[in-house]
């Protein structure tokens, strides 16, 4: 398991080149590469959850994870040698369009100052680490493959794996020291220079300036709907025997997704305490209905209901908080909704407030807000289902197939 996943990194990314992606070409290119990758890195995780449930079916085998990395490996070498030509080529656009000439300029790799290295021989450098990161995480998963042996038994993995497996994280280690050396005196004489900002605003025409500052805004209007198609995916459960019946997406994660909604409308539009309220709650209610979930799984399952008054008990619990976690889920739903419903009037076609909004814009208005309520049925739908699901599930009855 990688404690700092890469799509963190890509989003930070993605974050910092925004105003760069206003003011000069090619970093919007290749900022949009960098969110790309961001979502790639962040699909390794359900696929992870694939592969435990392929595993779950067939304890032996282990192709899946070469076909799963080699999957992976391919798309993020395409996408990341595109976010690294087009990030060089707009550093040396700007380079050489503006006074910033630190960017284009070969930097110190020595102490003693007499080793130099060029941005373009830097740049050849990120290509060869970041497609050999690629590639380092995909080999040793071609040992895990089956194969059969002369005696025609069939043999899941290599002796070799261990010895390749150790052998990839040594050299990816390494390399990557290497280069986070050589990307931190580069970046740092960028730094030491401070003329990065004012390049940016002087290769900006000035008739662009109005538009980037609206491009900037639409973004962040944007980033709205897009987090909440975000917190949808959260919204499922996944469930699995092999895993105790535990849900390995939990509905609390769900609830922090829902409140990093609410907060994002807070560039929108002025926002009450009280939805908040419903989501923090609801937070809460979740992760203690998750606990308990946890601990009764633990001790018993779902056969132990039918006479053991001990799993009954802690069985009761789990279906009071699973009601307490809808009804907030329900509020909290509502109150986004309504927060959506304004920012829809606000962001989208004509405001309702100008002299041109006649009956085509109402109509317009109007579609739009009908999917917002159809969207909150179906997130209210969806919690109704998880907690049903609950109540059935208590309901254990023994069927014979024989007289």
């Amino acid at each position: 398991v990688d404690v700092l996943p890469d799509f963190i990194a890509w989003f930070l990314l993605a974050r910092m080149f925004e105003h760069a992606a206003d003011s000069a070409p090619y970093f919007e290119e290749a900022r949009s590469n960098f969110i790309r990758l961001g979502w790639l890195s962040f699909l390794k995780i359900p696929a992870f959850l694939l592969i435990l449930y392929v595993r779950s079916k067939d304890t032996l085998d282990n192709n899946v994870y070469a076909l799963v990395s080699f999957t992976f490996a391919v798309f993020e070498i395409i996408l990341v040698t595109q976010a690294v030509k087009n990030l060089f080529s707009a550093l040396f656009y700007l380079g050489e369009r503006t006074d910033a000439p630190a960017l284009i300029e070969p930097f110190t790799v020595s102490k003693n100052k007499k080793r130099l290295m060029t941005p373009e021989a830097f740049k050849n450098l990120t290509y060869l680490f970041f497609i050999l990161k690629a590639v380092l995480y995909t080999v040793p998963d071609m040992f895990l493959l089956t194969s059969v042996n002369d005696r025609g038994i069939v043999m899941v993995g290599s002796k070799y794996y261990p010895f390749v497996l150790v052998s990839a994280i040594f050299v990816g280690l390494v390399f990557g020291i290497v280069w986070l050396v050589y990307a931190k005196k580069y970046v740092c004489k960028i730094h030491a220079e401070n003329k990065f900002s004012e390049a940016l605003d002087s290769i900006a025409a000035d008739s662009a300036q109005g538009l980037a500052e609206q491009k900037a805004q639409l973004r962040a209007r944007l980033n709205t709907p897009t987090l909440m198609l975000v917190a949808a995916f959260f919204s499922m459960d996944l469930i699995f025997e092999n895993l105790n019946n535990i849900n390995i997406l939990p509905n609390f994660i769900y609830g922090i997704m829902l409140l990093l909604v609410w907060y994002s409308f807070k560039r929108h539009s002025s926002l009450k305490l009280l939805p908040c309220v419903f989501g923090v709650v609801y937070f809460i209610v979740s992760l203690i209905g998750y606990i308990t979930t946890v601990s009764f799984f633990s001790k018993y399952e779902y056969m132990d209901l039918i006479k053991n008054s001990a799993a009954k008990s802690d069985y009761n619990a789990i279906m009071i908080l699973s009601v307490l976690e809808f009804i907030c889920l329900v509020l909290f739903l509502v109150f986004i909704a309504k927060l959506f419903d304004s920012f829809i009037l606000e962001n989208t076609g004509i405001s309702p407030d100008s002299e041109k909004y006649h009956k085509l814009e109402a109509e317009f208005h109007r579609s739009l807000r009908i999917k917002n309520y159809v969207t909150l049925a179906l997130g209210i739908i969806s919690g109704l289902a998880k907690c049903v699901n609950v109540f059935l599930n208590s309901e254990v009855q023994l069927l014979f197939t024989e007289a």
